[in-house]
């Protein structure tokens, strides 16, 4: 039977098979044979535990995105490191702002505003069009050395994680749950949520995957990410301050002013991009995804509003191919090629993008064209002959006329 195994023993070793000689009679085989004893041992059947989802034991195999939320493990569903990044240290410096309510003096202002834009162009043009889609190539390493450094006072988090990060939106845009900011997931966790929550397994294997990728000038990619959170303090808080009080006597308002404020319109200017970028805009190139272009948003990021063109045509080192698509980061990379500095501006094809554009025209017209009454299709209207028509025309009053 299926539950029971046949196990064969020997009485005695050496009446076995192996013991008698080939040349034996047939008679001393049998006998050898005869000594054997058939032993039924009964296998017992494994019954299965069926494990409830709901045990512990369970829910310990799952990861911590995909469990709700509770007293017990909240604490686990937060990125630490991320959020006294993007939230507690920028929440101090607005508390400090609002307790000591330094006067704000103008050659500070001037400062906070070209730190901020220096900032983001740099960001813009090294994380993102640099780094992430390869868009041009720089011709000094020692620029692209300053420009890290510069980028890592934003606070948006390292070159590394920040490019992996992109790549993995561009790949699975508005894919549920592989897209580490689907705007489908809220307009908060597109912006910020999702850099201070615990990224779901599918988003993280993404993520993980394009760290695969080879990125240019490797040795600083690496120095950056290992002394991050360092230059981050002393580049973005304490050199402001510094710079302030030595030339005007004002360590206070640099610290809060072209520190702290700095930092925080930076990181939510860029962070802007993955909410507002996905929500309000239209849409010229494609309306199957949720990318639109967004002119006011072009203002505050110096250059990335353009979503939809971007999502388009990736690796076009251009926000917006029109003369008049306010981009300072364009303006900023042409001026750096007249310099010498960066070469090889990868650009998109006129006629592509043309097509496009007129693809998706087309789509919309279509659309339109679906939802309005062109009344019974020809190929469903009656066919009559001459005297069929005649005998008709004559038989009704102005119907046929």
């Amino acid at each position: 039977p299926a539950d029971e195994l046949l196990k064969y023993k020997l009485e005695d070793p050496a009446a076995t098979l192996g013991g008698v000689s080939s040349q034996a009679p047939l008679a001393e085989e049998e006998k050898a044979l005869e000594r054997v004893h058939v032993v039924k041992i009964k296998r017992k059947s494994r019954q299965r535990v069926q494990t409830s989802h709901n045990k512990p034991s369970t829910l310990l195999r799952r990861h911590i995105s995909e469990r709700s939320w509770t007293l017990r493990n909240w604490y686990a569903h937060i990125h630490w490191k991320n959020l006294t990044v993007v939230a507690i240290l920028p929440l101090v410096g607005v508390l400090l702002l609002v307790a000591l309510h330094p006067p704000l003096v103008k050659n500070t202002f001037y400062f906070m505003v070209w730190c901020y834009i220096v900032t983001v162009i740099s960001i813009n043009m090294l994380y993102h069009r640099y780094w992430s889609h390869h868009s041009l190539n720089f011709c000094n390493e020692s620029f692209v050395q300053i420009l890290s450094i510069i980028c890592a006072g934003g606070g948006i988090t390292s070159a590394k994680n920040w490019c992996s990060s992109h790549r993995a939106h561009h790949r699975n845009c508005d894919v549920t749950d592989t897209d580490p900011h689907n705007i489908r997931r809220g307009l908060f966790f597109s912006h910020m949520g999702w850099m201070i929550l615990i990224h779901h397994t599918k988003a993280a294997r993404a993520i993980k995957e394009s760290k695969l990728d080879e990125l240019p000038n490797k040795q600083i990619v690496q120095w950056q990410m290992q002394h991050y959170f360092k230059l981050y303090i002393l580049v973005g808080l304490i050199l402001p301050s510094l710079f302030c009080g030595y030339l005007w006597d004002d360590y206070i308002g640099g610290l809060l002013y072209g520190g702290f404020l700095k930092t925080l319109l930076v990181q939510h200017s860029i962070f802007s991009i993955n909410s507002i970028g996905h929500t309000i805009g239209s849409r010229p190139y494609n309306n199957a995804k949720s990318h639109r272009n967004n002119y006011l948003l072009s203002l505050i990021t110096m250059g990335e509003g353009n979503q939809n063109f971007h999502h388009e045509f990736p690796m076009d080192y251009r926000n917006g191919y029109e003369w008049y698509s306010f981009d300072p980061t364009k303006w900023t990379i042409r001026l750096l090629q007249l310099l010498g500095q960066v070469n090889n501006l990868k650009i998109a094809n006129q006629s592509t993008i043309d097509k496009s554009y007129i693809q998706q025209q087309q789509r919309v017209l279509d659309d339109i064209r679906s939802q309005l009454n062109w009344g019974i299709p020809i190929e469903k209207l009656p066919v009559f002959t001459a005297d069929e028509f005649r005998k008709l025309a004559h038989s009704s009053k102005d119907r046929y006329l």
